[in-house]
């Protein structure tokens, strides 16, 4: 696929339209907007009644962090009908966890009206249907020249037709796409900081296709545990196809987390801390999430916005790297349950190994591999 927007779509027109007064009615009403509170509109019975109400007491005591959340979201909000406890956490966390600043409001509300979204049907709605609500000029000079280039130079329609994404800035539909590359995708976050360029249709992501034992002990993937030759443990390193000086590694079990090997895992997903140890934790994935299945039912975990290259071994042997995009990453604030890190069998799937019975996953060099296969070919 090309990298130049004007060679990816066809042209589409290039004046922005506005909603029909039907289309404005059935979608205005259901946007969420934010209505900060002034530093001193409240008193401390209200603070502490906002924050039984949306249930982040149950996140944290900290009363700094409700008022963080409180002067974002106002008084009267409500959690929107769309949104399940995870995703309640999520926009918590966009707003009062520094390590999401400066986008982090943009990310809840984009997260807020995403789910929305598709939730409502809209996205799904037949050819033509045009929901588009254009950045103007009171939003920024700059961010709606910008919207109206990308609708003008066809990168981006008004009407969904057969495109697959949809731009979203500051919670508005600004128009949909197809699929995009990683640099394309990198370059959309410097002019739209925060933006979500996701599916219209949110993937499926079966992390496993059924729930593990509540016991750590007798975990029905604690078979397929890698005990590898130097000090039984199984480390994974994570490297930027880009940079491939930035390399990240993790043993068997960090910070409470244990990475196994999942043969029923489809993907591969990482603890957020290991993505933190990255150069920059935001390059490389999405600004949206979605919601898992299986292992981690409803939880929010963030794809890979482009491949990365993986090895598993001991700390000291390791396999050879293998590149993929099949990789997530849990949030920074995973429920309790939560305290595996997968190794998918994709990733399984191409290092060479053997697993002898009744003991450990023995991974091969790529010399003691082609003799193996030499052997083959003489018998």
């Amino acid at each position: 696929m090309s990298n130049s927007p004007s060679e990816t779509n066809a042209v589409s027109e290039p004046a922005l339209k506005n909603h029909s007064s039907d289309e404005k009615q059935n979608t205005a009403s259901a946007e969420f907007t934010s209505k900060p509170a002034k530093n001193n509109e409240f008193v401390e019975g209200d603070l502490e009644e906002f924050a039984e109400r949306l249930g982040i007491k149950e996140f944290t005591e900290n009363k700094v962090k409700w008022k963080k959340f409180y002067n974002f979201a106002g008084l009267n909000f409500v959690w929107p009908s769309e949104l399940n406890a995870y995703e309640h956490r999520e926009v918590f966390d966009y707003i009062v966890d520094p390590i999401w600043e400066p986008d982090g409001k943009e990310l809840a509300i984009n997260t807020i009206e995403y789910r929305r979204l598709l939730e409502s049907g809209i996205l799904d709605e037949p050819k033509g249907t045009r929901i588009v609500d254009p950045i103007r000029e009171p939003d920024g000079k700059e961010l709606a020249i910008e919207c109206r280039r990308l609708l003008g130079s066809g990168t981006l329609d008004e009407s969904k037709g057969t495109r697959t994404h949809v731009l979203l800035v500051h919670g508005k539909v600004i128009g949909y796409g197809n699929e995009i590359s990683s640099k394309q995708s990198k370059e959309l976050q410097k002019k739209f900081p925060g933006c979500f360029y996701a599916p219209i249709v949110e993937p499926f992501v079966e992390l496993r296709r059924f729930y593990a034992v509540a016991d750590n002990n007798t975990k029905e993937w604690q078979v397929c545990m890698v005990y590898l030759i130097h000090d039984n443990k199984t480390h994974i390193s994570l490297r930027n196809v880009d940079n491939l000086s930035d390399v990240v590694t993790m043993s068997n079990t960090e910070q409470n987390f244990r990475m196994v090997i999942d043969t029923g895992a489809s993907v591969t997903i990482i603890p957020f801390f290991l993505r933190q140890q990255l150069a920059d934790y935001c390059d490389g994935w999405e600004r949206f999430t979605v919601r898992a299945s299986g292992y981690g039912n409803g939880v929010k975990i963030t794809p890979a916005s482009k491949n990365w290259d993986v090895r598993l071994g001991d700390g000291r042997n390791w396999s050879r790297w293998h590149s993929t995009k099949e990789i997530y990453s849990w949030p920074n604030n995973p429920p309790s349950y939560i305290d595996c890190g997968l190794i998918g069998y994709d990733v399984l799937n191409n290092i060479p190994h053997y697993k002898p019975c009744r003991v450990p996953y023995v991974f091969l060099r790529d010399d003691v591999f082609k003799q193996i296969q030499q052997l083959q070919d003489v018998a």
